[in-house]
């Protein structure tokens, strides 16, 4: 029942949040559950905090700049609706996987929404009403920039393709994962449906057209084919007649409507030269405790990178502990990447996180989705290091987490 509860949570975390029953939505009747569900099981979870207490001070040292800037209430909303419900996420991802020992209840509720909301973009990015009317079920009607949004998708703006996620970032966050967690959960398929729903999501992120996060997950998707079909001829044929077909094709494509109306085309203005230009001055102006509301008063826009984010939302100190907690994940990243372990999920973690480099939403900003990864990617990290140590001890005893038929 909890892995039900659980994975409705990680449908609820997708979509948009404007959906009440009664006074809370259904993300918040599956964190109240939660919640009492690692209150319970909290003892379980020993071993797996490695970096949470440079996340807990860098949370605190954010609260204390935002105190000095009289904006402790916006940081207590932030500490229980994304600090705390990011925690969650991670903590309960270890307990659903250390308790069942498979992925499945993530990926059989992410790809489900996933592929509605490949479905739900590409209809908007046509003009099908139903696309509109399935994407407006999904929009917060409270928040002045979501209703301007849809309105502008609604008008025939390609640059403002939301699909069901209730925003046009965070449809380009979820849209970029989503070709890992399919390769991942139909391996074993038929490869004409596994490569057909693999290209319906990369023609919906295309559509979506954040740059970020077409290119990051293309060329990690590359890699993986590389490492995955490298001692094939075939792979290198079709990498060739891919590469040709492209080269007589890009100047259609640059000059099809489909690029020529969306986000690849026009830019944001200068607005992001704009919040890099100011980035390294506010720093060093506000280097011990940092100011968050201050950056926002000073260019109207939050950082768009995780690293400078961390310093601005809590000085010096702060930063630090965030750069310690990329420089850690990295490392483990590395480490699953280069004994193969678990690839597809790892890759899918670090797209999300270099696309924090880009975008805000990250660990800085309390993203729940990134912490749950992040759980499923450490605890593939611990059960690696324990196959490890079994091997030493026994000889020929081998854990392989990855290549469980259950995982």
């Amino acid at each position: 029942m909890i892995g039900i509860i659980y994975a409705i949570f990680i449908a609820a975390i997708m979509v948009g949040n404007g959906i009440y029953f009664g006074p809370c939505t259904i993300r918040q009747y599956c964190a109240i559950i939660l919640f009492i569900y690692l209150y319970f099981n909290w003892s379980n979870i020993k071993g797996f905090s490695q970096i949470m207490p440079f996340y807990a001070m860098f949370i605190v040292l954010y609260g204390i700049s935002a105190l000095l800037e009289n904006n402790i209430q916006s940081f207590i909303r932030q500490l229980v609706a994304l600090y705390g419900v990011a925690l969650l996420g991670y903590y309960n991802t270890i307990l659903i996987l250390k308790r069942y020992y498979t992925f499945n209840y993530f990926l059989n509720s992410f790809i489900v929404v996933g592929i509605i909301n490949s479905i739900v973009t590409i209809l908007q990015y046509l003009g099908i009403k139903y696309g509109y009317l399935i994407g407006a079920i999904f929009v917060d009607m409270n928040d002045e920039v979501k209703v301007a949004q849809l309105t502008r998708m609604m008008q025939g703006n390609h640059s403002n393709l939301m699909g069901i996620m209730g925003d046009i970032v965070y449809n380009g966050y979820y849209s970029m994962i989503l070709p890992f967690f399919l390769l991942f959960r139909f391996r074993h398929l038929n490869w004409m449906v596994k490569y057909a729903l693999l290209f319906l999501s990369l023609m919906s992120l295309f559509m979506v057209g954040e740059r970020s996060c077409f290119g990051i997950t293309l060329i990690l998707l590359m890699y993986y084919l590389y490492i995955e079909f490298r001692n094939s001829l075939l792979f290198y044929f079709l990498c060739l007649f891919a590469f040709s077909g492209l080269f007589w094709l890009v100047s259609d494509i640059i000059n099809s409507d489909i690029v020529q109306s969306s986000r690849w085309i026009g830019g944001d203005s200068g607005v992001r030269e704009n919040i890099n230009k100011e980035i390294l001055p506010f720093i060093i102006e506000h280097f011990f405790l940092g100011g968050q509301k201050a950056f926002l008063r000073l260019t109207g826009f939050p950082p768009h990178n995780v690293i400078a984010s961390g310093f601005i939302y809590s000085g010096i100190l702060g930063g630090m502990c965030i750069v310690y907690i990329l420089m850690k994940q990295v490392m483990i990243a590395y480490t699953l990447l280069k004994k193969h372990k678990n690839i597809l999920i790892t890759l899918a973690f670090m797209s999300y996180t270099l696309n924090g480099f880009f975008h805000n939403p990250a660990i800085v900003t309390g993203d729940a989705m990134v912490w749950i990864m992040w759980g499923m990617v450490y605890f593939s990290y611990k059960n690696h290091r324990k196959s490890i140590i079994k091997s030493n001890k026994c000889g020929s005893i081998s854990f392989n987490l990855g290549h469980s038929t259950s995982i």
